[in-house]
C-alpha cells in the first residue's frame, strides 16, 4: 500500500464507507504528494464498487468536507484531483509545487432551508403574476407519452389511425376481402 493511500486512509476517520472507498480510489491514482490524480468518474466508480452517480455525490461531498480538492482550471475536461493536507491554523491546501500555482479549498455558503410560509407567498406571487388560479400549479403539467391516444389528423384513416387515409392498407384488405 502506498504512503499516499495510507495517509488518505488515516485522514478519513469520521468518513462514510462510501466517501473511504472513492476517497482510496483516487488516492491510489495520486502521485507520491497527493497531486495529479485525474480518474475517471467510471473508474473511481469500478475500483469503489458503487455506482456513477454514487462517485459524483461522494466527490462533490469530499470537497465540502475538505478532504479533496478538484482544480478543473487546467483547461481540460479531465478533472484533476488532489488529497487535502489539513493545517491546524486554517483551510486545507496543497503544498506549492515548483512551477505550480497552491489550490485551496473552495469556501462552501451554508444552505438555507425557506420555511413554508414564504414558499407559499412566492408560489402565490408567481400566479398571479402569471393570471393562473391561486390553487392551480404554477407550470400546468403537460401530458405526453406513448400510452395517450393519438391526436386524430385529417390525413389520417378515421377506422385505421396512422394510416393515410387516400391509401388505407386495412381498408383495402376489407374491400378484397370482403369485409364491411
Amino acid at each position: 500500500m502506498s504512503a499516499v493511500v495510507k495517509r488518505a486512509l488515516l485522514g478519513a476517520a469520521g468518513l462514510r464507507a462510501n466517501e473511504r472507498l472513492v476517497l482510496v480510489a483516487v488516492a491510489a491514482h495520486a502521485d507520491a504528494d497527493g497531486r495529479n490524480a485525474f480518474p475517471s468518474v467510471d473508474t473511481i466508480a469500478e475500483l469503489a464498487g458503487v455506482a456513477r452517480r454514487t462517485v459524483q455525490r461522494v466527490l462533490a461531498r469530499l470537497v465540502e468536507l475538505g478532504h479533496l480538492i478538484i482544480d478543473r482550471s487546467r483547461g481540460r475536461r479531465t478533472n484533476v484531483y488532489a488529497l487535502a493536507q489539513p493545517r491546524q491554523d486554517g483551510p486545507a491546501t496543497v503544498s506549492p509545487q515548483p512551477a505550480t500555482v497552491s489550490i485551496e479549498r473552495p469556501t462552501v455558503p451554508p444552505k438555507v432551508t425557506p420555511d413554508v410560509k414564504s414558499l407559499r407567498k412566492i408560489l402565490e406571487a408567481r400566479s398571479r403574476a402569471s393570471g393562473a388560479p391561486s390553487g392551480a400549479p404554477p407550470h400546468p403539467a403537460t401530458r405526453g407519452g406513448a400510452a395517450l391516444p393519438v391526436a386524430r389528423r385529417a390525413d389520417q384513416c378515421p377506422r385505421h389511425r396512422g394510416a393515410p387515409a387516400h391509401n388505407c392498407g386495412p381498408c383495402r384488405a376489407e374491400a378484397l376481402g370482403g369485409a364491411a
